[in-house]
């Protein structure tokens, strides 16, 4: 279960607003700038709690958009795996 307010990757948004933010990374900004820039701007556009959600991104090794694709679904599946 998952709380509908809080993008994490059991959300069931989470792949487009992954499939989003990469496109942004990659072709509309430029890269990365070391925040979560991109990834709060979505996250507002599309009606998600920012805070909580940056909070969980944070506490599953991501400090910034880029970190936030590269490690936070794998931390997610690694905590999974530990706890079955």
């Amino acid at each position: 279960m998952f709380d509908d307010a809080v993008l994490t990757p059991r959300h069931p948004k989470w792949p487009d607003f992954c499939a989003v933010l990469h496109d942004r990374l990659t072709t509309t900004t430029g890269g990365c700038d070391g925040t979560f820039g991109q990834a709060r701007a979505l996250l507002k556009a599309i009606g998600m709690d920012v805070d909580a959600s940056l909070l969980f991104y944070r506490q599953h090794g991501a400090g910034c958009d880029c970190e936030l694709l590269m490690n936070v679904e794998q931390a997610v599946q690694c905590e999974a795996v530990r706890w079955n």
